[in-house]
């Protein structure tokens, strides 16, 4: 994965079994914040992610994980890790310079209070996560990764979700 650009090594998410896919996911957290941009080319991408570096193991949540012969059902589909979840919070890992940085893959609305939030990546908080995540991406561009951090601006602040 070393030799790849970092639009060939993003698109290592999209691999079929889970070595290849968490390689990806361990070398775009070493590579960090040039490979937002192709990152963020995976809004609205709701194949399922095969790898298992994003769960943590000392949660004990359960998700639906893509497995071959075994879709997932459409009803389960906003706790899945779809390749859009999986980027998205690959945008946040840089930030926190760290996978697994919370419970789990899914998103909370945090306008919502705290006894009544769900976690679950809806169409809304994924939106929203987004476009959160290109804002702030602009930003640390221009500014680094060092001052967002040192400033604790997280990717996904200005939208209002956050990881569970």
């Amino acid at each position: 994965m070393e030799s790849l650009s970092e639009k060939e090594l993003v698109k290592g998410l999209e691999a079929q079994d889970a070595p290849t896919a968490n390689s990806a996911v361990r070398e775009i957290l070493k590579r960090g914040v040039v490979t937002l941009p192709y990152l963020l080319d995976y809004e609205n991408d709701r194949r399922l992610f095969s790898g298992t570096a994003l769960i943590n193991p000392n949660a004990s949540i359960m998700l639906p994980m893509a497995a071959p012969g075994f879709p997932v059902p459409e009803s389960a589909m906003d706790r899945a890790t779809t390749l859009e979840v999986a980027a998205l919070y690959m945008i946040s890992a840089i930030y926190f310079g760290k996978v697994p940085f919370a419970n789990a893959p899914l998103l909370t609305d945090l306008s919502v209070p705290v006894g009544q939030r769900e976690a679950r990546n809806s169409k809304a908080n994924l939106r929203r996560g987004f476009e959160s995540a290109r804002k702030w991406s602009r930003e640390c561009k221009e500014r680094g990764i060092e001052k967002m951090r040192e400033e604790m601006r997280d990717p996904l602040q200005s939208g209002k979700v956050g990881w569970y």
